[in-house]
């Protein structure tokens, strides 16, 4: 199967929203019209790589990202395999290749670009079995 990774943002999703720390939230509140043109592209992820998610009500994009009826302009489930990653506040810094990974890690701040791209090619590619089919946040 083709493979997609989509990039989205660690605190999109309820779950991942939880674990941001405590002086984020304030921004995170300022940028909701992002956050759900990225619940929408995960859930095309989900719907294209056959994944059922659990979405809390909080966690749908709403009508006007997927409209009634996307699922069958979507085409068929199933023609991929897909991973979402939730990255933390992407800054332009050096490559460090430290940094941690997990569905919903508390207390991620920041992440570089640079990283993000050393996660997906050192861990995200050589082991995708162990990440195919999930949302992993990956951050400092």
């Amino acid at each position: 199967k083709p493979r997609i990774i989509a990039i989205s943002s660690h605190g999109v999703t309820k779950a991942t929203h939880a674990t941001l720390p405590l002086l984020t939230l304030p921004i995170m509140a300022t940028i909701k019209a992002p956050h759900a043109d990225k619940r929408g592209m995960e859930r095309l992820v989900y719907h294209a790589a056959a994944i059922t998610p659990e979405w809390d009500e909080r966690d749908t994009p709403g009508p006007d990202i997927l409209p009634a009826g996307w699922e069958e302009s979507a085409g068929p489930k199933g023609r991929w395999s897909g991973v979402v990653i939730r990255a933390a506040l992407l800054t332009d810094g050096k490559e460090t290749g430290k940094h941690r990974t997990g569905p919903a890690l508390k207390g991620m701040w920041t992440i570089s670009r640079r990283d993000v791209a050393h996660f997906i090619v050192n861990d995200l590619l050589k082991n995708w079995s162990t990440y195919e089919g999930q949302g992993i946040s990956v951050g400092y």
